[in-house]
């Protein structure tokens, strides 16, 4: 499994890597609807290319700056798109305290059980670990 996408424009930018259990995201600087309506299309081709198998989602938005509004609804979009395509998890690395309130919207939005809390990882490895562990359970291995 492979595939990656990357964009960018003045404000920031995203690349995006399918891993072989999960899709894993870094995000910088400030992000508007021009970046997230081309990472709309790019994480539902990555999520399309795991068949309907479990996978997850690790975001890396330590150097995020924060979205707006039009782009948080694409956001939600996004996410609800994942789900339905196999999306069985996701974690996140986040320093700004804006960035994680306005994840906490978009978890509200969408619906997720899980408190965004314990999603929450300062290291790739641990998040990782996380990832994996939650995907094998759902799998039934």
């Amino acid at each position: 499994m492979s595939g990656v996408r990357q964009w960018q424009d003045k404000h920031g930018s995203y690349q995006l890597k399918a891993n072989e259990q999960f899709i894993e995201a870094v995000i910088v600087g400030a992000v508007g609807d021009n970046i997230t309506q081309r990472f709309y299309k790019d994480i539902c081709d990555l999520a399309m290319s795991y068949s309907g198998r479990p996978f997850g989602y690790l975001a890396d938005m330590r150097k995020m700056e924060g979205y707006t509004e039009d782009a948080q609804r694409t956001i939600e979009h996004a996410y609800k798109m994942c789900l339905q395509l196999g999306c069985v998890i996701d974690a996140m690395m986040i320093e700004s305290p804006m960035v994680k309130a306005q994840m906490q919207t978009v978890n509200n939005a969408v619906d997720i059980d899980l408190p965004l809390e314990v999603r929450l990882f300062k290291e790739r490895h641990d998040a990782i670990a996380f990832i994996e562990k939650v995907i094998k359970k759902s799998s039934g291995v």
